[in-house]
């Protein structure tokens, strides 16, 4: 089953009960909860304990949106599937600012290392290709590998 994009959502505001639980859990102070459309979800493999990720935010003009989407479907998500050790990409987007933010986990934090100068230049073609900026990326240890999502989205 195909979900359509936007229908897994985190409403902007007060926290959630489940936020809010979490947020004390780990003693934070407050949370700002924005809204954002999960509008890729691939997965080749589970990823499993000590998966590592590239996350990569960007903004690009609101009205180019959907011409993003379909490009990163068509064009970056094969290219990013070949990566040795990749496990799955995700791609949120909110549409009323043109914030994005993509996820591509892999096998271990070793094999997104290995694939960071690669992944570089595919990041930085597909940018300067679809008009958008990158605001910020960053290598993290992938400590929650699964959004409760469709498989593919």
């Amino acid at each position: 089953m195909e979900r359509r994009a936007g229908d897994a959502r985190h409403r902007r505001g007060r926290p959630h009960p489940p936020t809010h639980r979490l947020q004390h859990t780990v003693g934070g102070e407050h949370a700002d909860v924005d809204e954002w459309e999960i509008a890729v979800v691939h997965r080749d493999r589970p990823a499993g304990d000590g998966a590592g990720a590239q996350v990569t935010w960007a903004c690009i003009p609101t009205h180019h949106v959907d011409d993003l989407l379909d490009a990163y479907r068509d064009n970056l998500m094969p290219r990013l599937r070949e990566l040795p050790g990749f496990c799955s990409v995700s791609l949120l987007v909110d549409r009323r600012t043109g914030r994005t933010v993509s996820v591509t986990s892999f096998a271990d934090r070793d094999a997104a290392g290995l694939v960071r100068k690669h992944a570089r230049v595919l990041r930085e073609q597909f940018a300067q290709a679809m008009g958008a900026k990158v605001v910020d990326v960053a290598e993290m240890d992938l400590a929650l590998a699964h959004l409760r999502a469709p498989e593919t989205v």
